[in-house]
């Protein structure tokens, strides 16, 4: 693992994690993922850590697979709906695994106040079939599709061109694109690795109009600022 990890500059820490940010609290309950991608931090050794007193009535959750844990369907039932009269409104800050959500899993998802829910599409675009019945069964249990992300990696081995076709299938699904770039490098400041500069600056272009268009109806918002 570690020599697989040796050429990312950041190094994921596996640890219990609870701390307030602002309005958010923002908590670790689970480590490991058995999927063992070349592009990824987490290890693949599992771990579960204590539920936190809930404080917040928004709860970040840093988890990378919670679904992949052993009796993970169990800790999701311990988490609490309110504090006092107010929702907790949870969100998973990782893309929820397609291959494993099941229609019980969308339904606790939903019961239990999980927003701006996002699918990990980081392999290829023959995958697509298996993305659409992930978000046919986020849709049966009342999420939006604009209210739904679906993560991509770029800046990796999936070519420009092959994410772009994933691009504009996401487009015609009406879901938005939470983008992201290999080696944990946050725009604007992405040095290419294997994709060129100019391949980055429209990707992020596009993902960017694709979800202001979700977000606004189908209309441009910065043809107002000019």
């Amino acid at each position: 693992m570690q020599q697989r990890l040796a050429n990312q500059k950041v190094k994921y820490r596996s640890e219990f994690y609870n701390q307030i940010d602002g309005e958010y609290q923002v908590i670790r309950l689970t480590d490991g993922c058995p999927r063992n991608c070349p592009y990824c931090y987490c290890p693949t050794e599992f771990k579960k850590y204590k539920l936190p007193v809930i404080t917040k009535t928004k709860v970040r959750i840093m988890d990378m697979n919670f679904l992949s844990v052993p009796r993970s369907d169990k800790l999701i039932c311990d988490l609490p709906e309110k504090i006092g009269r107010k929702k907790i409104h949870y969100e998973f800050t990782s893309g929820v695994d397609y291959r494993l959500l099941t229609n019980w899993w969308a339904f606790m998802l939903k019961k239990k106040n999980f927003v701006n829910i996002r699918i990990a599409w980081d392999w290829y675009y023959k995958d697509q079939i298996e993305i659409i019945r992930a978000l046919k069964i986020l849709q049966g249990v009342g999420y939006k599709p604009k209210n739904i992300q679906v993560f991509m990696l770029a800046n990796w081995k999936i070519s420009f061109e092959e994410c772009f076709k994933k691009l504009f299938k996401i487009n015609d699904w009406g879901v938005q694109i939470a983008q992201c770039y290999y080696d944990n490098q946050t725009m604007p400041n992405v040095e290419p690795i294997h994709w060129t500069k100019k391949e980055i600056k429209m990707f992020q272009w596009y993902c960017r109009k694709n979800n202001q268009f979700k977000r606004h109806y189908g209309i441009d918002p910065e043809i107002f600022k000019k």
